[in-house]
């Protein structure tokens, strides 16, 4: 998967569907099995346009009492390192996929990323 692509929009609006107000739960349990490695990776942008408006609030919410992203420019965008945006779809595609709310083109690119294609 690609960030920014589609299938991350995707992922984000079917958690804002499947979990709603457990969104924010479902995005700690992420960032709690989140292990940082040393070194820097680059820092990435999330738009509400990108994730949809009630997935950033929630996603901005999370990272602020985590204090891991930085909010910027007035609730415009979110900076996150992109070993933690990379996190934090990969946990939220497994997590749709084994409540079974994952459409197929979730499970398809969360298998294909696996096997490498």
């Amino acid at each position: 998967m690609q960030l920014g692509s589609e299938v991350e929009f995707i992922v984000w609006r079917v958690a804002e569907v499947a979990y709603g107000d457990l969104l924010c739960g479902v995005l700690k349990q992420a960032l709690q099995e989140f292990r940082r490695e040393p070194g820097l990776d680059d820092l990435t942008r999330i738009y509400p346009t990108s994730v949809g408006r009630d997935s950033f609030e929630a996603l901005a919410s999370v990272l602020g009492k985590e204090e891991i992203g930085r909010l910027q420019n007035n609730s415009c965008h979110l900076e996150v390192r992109y070993r933690l945006r990379w996190h934090i779809v990969r946990y939220l595609q497994q997590r749709l996929i084994n409540d079974g709310y994952a459409p197929a083109a979730i499970i398809d690119d969360f298998f294909s990323t696996d096997l490498g294609l």
